[in-house]
């Protein structure tokens, strides 16, 4: 079988799972509904996706754990039994090692930003084309193109505080012309290089 129809079959199981996070998901009726044994189904799978079923689906159920979080006021111990993890305990460790606070904390901080605007774009256009600065506190960062230190490509965008006193946190984010995509499963991949961070997580 050509790789193309690999990853057409992947996107219907892709689908497949969306519909199906707070359902049951053993690996054996993930591969089933694909058509594929089950060895033969997981192989696959990894080399069209770079990860295990089992671990895309665990991040998939985590980062739909969070926005429900933010969008709802279920109970914690009831978001974790939804998305299938054993207990409140073994969510919460799952959550912090992902996002490096407490589900609680999540969605006080998440909420008082959204509520009180403090989560904001960047007032000053100094973001490369095609990226967006953003955050708790945008104005304490700085962001450009970097030539020198570059994963593939010819450049890079950095982002750094414009010193110690930084306040918050600033997100970068870059844009494409969904257009393009439309109808389309697209597979993202990023190059993240640290240095000097105290405190606060570098997410990609």
């Amino acid at each position: 079988m050509l790789y193309q129809e690999y990853e057409k079959s992947i996107k219907n199981t892709l689908d497949f799972i969306e519909q199906h996070l707070t359902d049951e998901l053993p690996l054996h009726s993930i591969a089933k509904q694909a058509g594929y044994s089950r060895f033969h189904f997981h192989r696959i799978f990894r080399k069209v996706i770079g990860k295990s079923v089992v671990d895309y689906v665990r991040e998939r159920r985590m980062t739909q754990a969070a926005r429900d979080l933010i969008m709802t006021d279920n109970r914690v111990i009831d978001i974790a039994l939804q998305y299938h993890f054993g207990s409140q305990e073994s969510f919460t460790r799952a959550f912090k090692k992902t996002y490096d606070r407490t589900p609680g904390h999540y969605r006080k901080l998440l909420r008082k930003l959204m509520e009180k605007g403090e989560f904001s774009m960047s007032k000053k256009n100094n973001a490369p084309a095609g990226w967006i600065m953003a955050g708790e506190s945008p104005s304490d960062y700085e962001t450009g193109l970097d030539n020198q230190i570059v994963h593939s490509g010819n450049y890079s965008a950095y982002l750094i505080s414009k010193d110690e006193k930084a306040r918050g946190f600033a997100t970068l984010m870059q844009q494409i012309k969904s257009d393009r995509y439309l109808g389309e499963r697209i597979r993202f991949s990023a190059f993240v290089k640290s240095k000097d961070v105290k405190a606060r997580p570098v997410y990609g």
